[in-house]
């Protein structure tokens, strides 16, 4: 015989039994069997699982991610080995929250289910404030055991999520994963930056002050701010969301800020202007043969790629995509629909636009039309000789069968 209490149950139908039994029991303090399965207690406080129980105010606590870094903000609660947090759904057996065993000598459940805390409101800010402050403490300890740029890498997430932002004002690594480098930038009808690519290591604070990796802060991608991002992308600079971090890190004195205005733009070399009429988007086009653009004492020129600027598309000598519709309008309506047929049309409008406005040899660009046509799908016009004046305007045009 084992020490311990066997209850037996005899003509009593407890419905899905078999499934409750596992999370009532898992942060019990001793071992508990049904049915001559032992139950498994991940919570329970002689649970070996890479976490380890701190003391505290409030009783034991085992931070989640105190060792690899991935932390969680939800807190399961314990008294006596059972869950008495108000939100069910922490229940589940397979997330990673953070567990407390409360100190019964300190805190009370209310009887007879010992399912809710008394003054519940009160010890649960306790709990938060009591796992708050452990983290600091697990922080403090992690920066002071390992390189920076590891103890970046794996606990800037806590850091974030449990509002210690000021452990990283003195260390000389930054975050990565607030740091970005730019492909040809567009607006999104969600924001997902699939323009955006993250770097491959972190910064240094010696990169970042020598001025090797340049940083700066752009307001939302948009027809107004798309010249910053544009000339952000030219110098090769690294996006970088400053506001993150607290007020006396290191890095504010180093991130260059550019927002609506900041930059000139210049069609230099200009052959055209026309119109562009979409199915969605109408703007005025301009050819030319490169786009300046100025600020602050820096110079850019954009000679392959398009750019979209305050209500005009600037297309210079090397672009012919059409893309920069894109950098003009995300086609998104007012109720939210993303039109993506409407932007692939667009797209191939303007490229189509610009392949037309740039035509100088007439008798390829006639060709190149009648290819599109596929005029020989009509037997009506097989083996037929026309002759063809262009006006213009298409009222103009000249049309004669000549056989």
């Amino acid at each position: 015989m084992h020490p311990g209490t066997i209850v037996e149950l005899y003509g009593v139908d407890l419905e899905g039994l078999h499934r409750r039994i596992g999370p009532m029991c898992r942060g019990f303090p001793v071992p508990v069997e049904f049915n001559g399965r032992l139950i498994p207690r991940p919570d329970a406080t002689d649970a070996s699982n890479g976490d380890g129980f701190h003391d505290t105010p409030v009783g034991a606590v085992r931070l989640s991610g105190s060792v690899d870094g991935r932390c969680s903000v939800r807190t399961r609660v314990y008294l006596q080995g059972f869950c008495v947090n108000r939100r069910p759904s922490h229940l589940d057996e397979h997330d990673d929250s953070n567990v407390v065993h409360l100190d019964p000598a300190r805190h009370l459940a209310r009887l007879p289910d010992r399912d809710r805390l008394i003054d519940e409101d009160t010890q649960l800010k306790a709990v938060d404030e009591a796992v708050t402050h452990l983290w600091r403490r697990i922080l403090l300890h992690r920066k002071g055991s390992l390189p920076a740029a590891e103890f970046v890498e794996t606990f800037y997430g806590a850091m974030h999520m449990w509002k210690h932002l000021d452990l990283l004002d003195d260390v000389p690594v930054l975050p990565r994963v607030l740091c970005d480098t730019i492909t040809y930038p567009v607006q999104e009808a969600f924001p997902s930056r699939d323009f955006m690519e993250p770097l491959a290591s972190a910064p240094t604070r010696e990169e970042v002050e020598s001025g090797r990796l340049r940083l700066v802060s752009l307001d939302a991608p948009s027809d107004e701010s798309m010249a910053d991002w544009m000339l952000a992308w030219s110098l090769k600079m690294v996006v970088f969301d400053a506001h993150v971090l607290g007020p006396g890190h290191w890095v504010h004195a180093h991130v260059r800020e550019l927002s609506a205005r900041d930059v000139s733009v210049r069609a230099v070399g200009e052959t055209l202007r026309t119109r562009l009429e979409g199915r969605w988007l109408w703007a005025d086009v301009v050819l030319c043969e490169r786009v300046r653009l100025e600020a602050g004492g820096e110079t850019v020129e954009l000679e392959e790629d398009g750019l979209a600027h305050e209500g005009t598309l600037f297309i210079p000598a090397g672009e012919c995509s059409g893309c920069a519709v894109q950098q003009a309008s995300d086609f998104v309506d007012s109720d939210g629909h993303w039109h993506e047929d409407d932007m692939e049309a667009d797209t191939a409008m303007l490229a189509e636009l610009i392949h037309r406005m740039r035509a100088s040899d007439p008798v390829s660009t006639l060709r190149a039309m009648l290819e599109r046509l596929n005029l020989e799908r009509f037997p009506v016009m097989v083996g037929r000789t026309f002759r063809l004046s262009v006006g213009p305007s298409p009222e103009e045009h000249v049309l004669e069968l000549l056989g």
